[in-house]
């Protein structure tokens, strides 16, 4: 076999390094592109604060084990509202529409094992509540999906609330509310 003399040269340059002690190596450096989930604990603590709640427990970021990320926070109805409640907020960030209607149907299944009856449930909405569905219920629960690059909701019996946060993902917020 005869070498090109550009190859002859690659192969003696190659060899000479080794010699001489100097190693190459190549190594495919992959750039991954930004998670589709931005760490959010800032703008969702910025926001419940513009929308006058007070914050009880700041907003966290977790990964569950589905591997999708999870948002937890506490906060308290502000000064304004006739009968506050404490919100116990999760958001998951679900990969898709079917994984968000069957996170979704898991956690309304959680709310009904824990003893919180029905008042509402429709396609991404359910509202429960301990003692039967009432606006004055002490404690209930709200469970919602929320479609990509929407601003991120949540049930309430008296209509529904929100904070302006987009999302660029799928989520599912539940909400343990408390009359505080």
């Amino acid at each position: 076999m005869q070498l090109k003399p550009i190859t002859a040269i690659a192969v003696i340059l190659v060899a000479s390094l080794s010699i001489a002690g100097c190693t190459t190596s190549v190594t495919n450096q992959t750039i991954s592109p930004e998670s589709t989930s931005a760490d959010m604990t800032t703008k969702l603590n910025n926001a419940f604060t513009a929308r006058n709640f007070s914050i009880v427990s700041p907003f966290t970021k977790a990964t569950n084990q589905y591997g999708n990320v999870v948002y937890t926070g506490v906060v308290k109805d502000g000064e304004n509202t006739l009968t506050p409640y404490v919100h116990n907020f999760t958001i998951e960030e679900t990969k898709n529409r079917s994984q968000s209607i069957s996170r979704f149907d898991a956690y309304v299944a959680q709310a009904l094992r824990q003893g919180y009856a029905q008042g509402y449930n429709s396609t991404g909405i359910f509202y429960g509540a301990i003692g039967g569905y009432s606006p004055n219920s002490t404690r209930s629960v709200g469970v919602s999906i929320n479609e990509p690059d929407r601003g991120l909701t949540w049930p309430y019996y008296s209509g529904g609330n929100g904070v302006s946060v987009s999302n660029p993902s799928y989520t599912i917020v539940v909400d343990y509310m408390t009359k505080a």
